[in-house]
């Protein structure tokens, strides 16, 4: 939701298991075959002072019984692994049976230092009581905080009920990771208009350690008086 001072941005990135996706399991000559309806989903967002990360194990099985497996007492229990730096790791969620739809998110939280990247490692998957883990998903990203100090183009363009405005890096020193050459900021209602300098707190989201620049970057946005460091 958007207010006039500030908006929360984040990401989120779903891994979802193939349809025809199965797992099988034959313990003491039982066979029972389950077919996975599962999906993962990282999400990253910052408040402009923490790194949020929230992972979401959520979707429900088909189990297909045979001769001696009927599928009978067993349950299944979502887990999801956020990892954050040094922050947080496995947590699970409410069992349900077999078909039942499951639904477990973990949320952790770091207070970072501006710049440096921290490594998210997540991942989902659902374990049987009879049979163990039968479908897992997993990956990891590298998350950081910067900051761009933006004055207003004096461009904007309104659909519906938002107003987008566009600003430009200014910064009294640094130079801005996220943000350049332009940034926006989106108003609702559009009658409150652009504000002329803006504070931008970025997270920015690298799949690699080595890469240079952030695949993408999104901002909390905050009013200012003028030029600030960048970095």
């Amino acid at each position: 939701m958007k207010s006039p001072i500030a908006i929360l941005l984040g990401t989120i990135i779903c891994f979802v298991a193939p349809a025809n996706a199965r797992a099988s399991s034959r313990p003491q000559g039982c066979r029972l075959d389950l077919t996975p309806h599962f999906s993962v989903y990282a999400n990253e967002s910052t408040d402009g002072t923490y790194i949020h990360t929230s992972v979401l194990t959520d979707g429900y099985a088909d189990f297909t019984p045979s001769a001696g497996c009927t599928g009978q007492g067993a349950v299944h229990t979502p887990q999801s692994y956020n990892l954050i730096n040094s922050t947080g790791g496995w947590g699970s969620g409410t069992s349900g049976c077999m078909t039942c739809y499951l639904s477990y998110e973990n949320d952790q939280s770091i207070l970072p230092s501006p710049g440096v990247d921290y490594e998210f490692d997540y991942q989902g998957q659902v374990a049987c009581s009879i049979f163990g883990v039968f479908w897992a998903l997993s990956g990891r990203l590298y998350l950081s905080l910067h900051t761009t100090y933006g004055e207003w183009t004096g461009a904007s363009s309104v659909a519906g009920n938002v107003l987008t405005c566009v600003y430009r890096p200014n910064c009294s020193s640094g130079k801005p990771v996220c943000g350049s050459p332009t940034f926006t900021d989106l108003v609702s209602p559009p009658s409150l208009g652009c504000l002329e300098w803006v504070k931008a707190d970025f997270i920015a989201i690298k799949y690699s350690r080595l890469q240079p620049t952030p695949t993408s970057c999104f901002a909390i946005i905050f009013p200012t008086g003028g030029a600030g460091p960048c970095d």
